[in-house]
């Protein structure tokens, strides 16, 4: 196999224990969510989100005095097995390009990439219920996006003098109050959520029956963030 100058950074063996299922998760996005860019894993979907399933599982329960640290720690390195397959597999796609890396999951080594240009702005928003207090949201898959984040807000849509720039910070310009409504949220409520998870689809809990609210989604890859989507709203059950 082409050993390429920029390839997947092995660094995630130096994770903490708490940080590797959210890495491992978010290969697995990266990876089997994007069929166009990575067509055949060498490792296949249930295999490795077994193994992600099973990692935290055996964690949970060695924190609980339940088995072993052996047995936590076998189910670890099954799982770092897989992830070091898995980069394998993603530099042979990648060839050197650190943005394809990046679409995986991975970190990119340090080299020059080739220039990728910030995802457009999310469409096709749907909003659905849940269980009691619950929305769930998703927007229309975009190529080449490795983060889809999502903002919430209740009662009122996001005024306009809100936005996210294309380095994923979120600005308010003027001198109105950001966030018309009532002066504070209803005790153990949300009134403002900012949602981090790399995941297209969102859930949304703790929201309160028959209260507004509205749901702005954005993306992002290595060339920058996308502007927020138009918002859609709808009330919880």
């Amino acid at each position: 196999m082409a050993i390429y100058k920029i390839r997947c950074k092995l660094t995630f063996h130096n994770l903490k224990f708490d940080d590797i299922n959210d890495f491992a998760v978010g290969v697995a996005d990266g990876v089997y969510g994007q069929p166009g860019t990575f067509p055949a894993p060498t490792i296949t979907e249930p295999i490795f989100r077994g193994l992600i399933t099973e990692f935290s599982t055996k964690k949970g329960s060695y924190e609980s005095g339940n088995v072993p640290r052996t047995v936590f720690i076998t189910a670890k390195d099954n799982l770092m097995a897989a992830l070091d397959t898995i980069a394998d597999y993603v530099d042979s796609e990648a060839k050197g390009n650190a943005n394809t890396v990046t679409l995986g999951g991975y970190e990119a080594t340090k080299g020059n990439a080739s220039k990728v240009n910030p995802p457009s702005q999310p469409t096709g928003l749907i909003i659905k219920r849940g269980i009691n207090g619950e929305l769930l949201a998703e927007c229309t898959k975009m190529d080449k996006v490795v983060y889809y984040g999502a903002l919430l807000t209740a009662d009122n849509p996001l005024p306009d003098n809100i936005g996210i720039n294309a380095a994923g910070q979120v600005v308010v310009t003027g001198n109105n109050n950001p966030m018309p409504g009532p002066p504070s949220p209803t005790p153990g409520n949300s009134y403002f959520i900012l949602d981090f998870n790399k995941a297209r689809k969102k859930k949304f809990t703790d929201l309160t029956k028959g209260r507004m609210y509205y749901i702005y989604f954005y993306a992002a890859n290595a060339g920058g963030v996308s502007p927020l989507s138009e918002g859609a709203g709808l009330d919880p059950l």
